[in-house]
């Protein structure tokens, strides 16, 4: 960041938080006068100047320090003030995160302090540290807006433009039926979601594994895609089945998601497709 950029976004706290005019500048100023006159003293002595010039010397050098002091008196109200307006910033954190995600016209999900976004995306407080995780990113004394920023790019690349319902389930079933055997018609989600992942990758991948080829799918893409495959009721694939859904035996080993059926989110452990009932293909 350059010099004048630091400035302007100096100025521009200053600016927002009127009862630091005029501490901090005044507080600065009078800092740099003591740095100042301290340096100077120090090159005196060095060069051997008289003890009675020294002496003068500390005079000022006195005064700077007790207005300094009594900055310091001021600076402990300043901090005060700023404790409680960060205290009523957390308390209203929610109201103001819910209404900048809501203004782009995301959905927003699930209980305060962890929120889903688009259905994918996690957006956790952490009151006690004051910071914020978006996904797997961890961002310190972040605002609202900063949010939002960071979720943009992520959400672009939820789901493709071409993305294809019926399509992402079969695939989903292909994946599962590579997994399923005759002991269980049941596979992990977590497992399936793997599967998935390697079967989209092309054959050419495989003769050189090179990560600028891979073709990735975030466990937030997935979880969105599913969403939407959900939300547009397309369960049915071929061989006449559709999707069922199965809670997890351990919420570690569980994919949350949500379930238009139910209107909310809930642990998912285990995938099978089995016959459709309503004779459907």
């Amino acid at each position: 960041m350059t010099k004048a950029r630091r400035k302007s976004t100096s100025e521009g706290q200053l600016a927002l938080l009127p009862d630091a005019q005029p501490i901090l500048p005044e507080f600065r100023r009078k800092a740099a006068a003591v740095s100042a006159a301290a340096q100077r003293i120090t090159e005196d002595l060095e060069k051997g100047v008289s003890l009675p010039r020294l002496k003068h010397a500390l005079g000022p050098l006195r005064d700077d320090l007790r207005a300094l002091q009594a900055l310091g008196d001021q600076l402990s109200l300043l901090e005060s003030s700023w404790d409680e307006r960060i205290e009523r910033e957390v308390l209203e954190m929610e109201a103001t995160v819910r209404d900048a995600l809501g203004a782009r016209g995301w959905q927003v999900e699930g209980q305060w302090p962890k929120l889903y976004v688009e259905r994918a995306i996690a957006v956790e407080f952490d009151e006690r540290n004051r910071s914020f995780k978006v996904g797997d990113k961890t961002i310190a004394a972040a605002s609202a807006r900063e949010i939002v920023s960071v979720l943009e790019p992520l959400i672009v690349d939820l789901i493709p433009r071409n993305f294809s319902e019926s399509r992402f389930m079969q695939s989903l079933a292909d994946a599962y039926d590579d997994l399923h055997d005759a002991k269980s018609s049941q596979v992990p989600v977590l497992k399936l979601y793997r599967k998935l992942v390697l079967r989209q990758q092309k054959p050419n991948f495989w003769k050189d594994a090179r990560s600028d080829s891979f073709i990735g799918m975030s466990i937030d893409q997935f979880r969105a895609r599913l969403s939407r495959a959900l939300a547009k009721n397309a369960t049915t694939v071929s061989g006449n089945r559709e999707l069922r859904l199965l809670p997890p035996i351990d919420p570690k080993n569980a994919l949350y998601l949500y379930q238009p059926a139910e209107g909310r989110f809930g642990f998912v452990g285990r995938i099978e497709f089995i016959p459709n009932k309503a004779g459907v293909g």
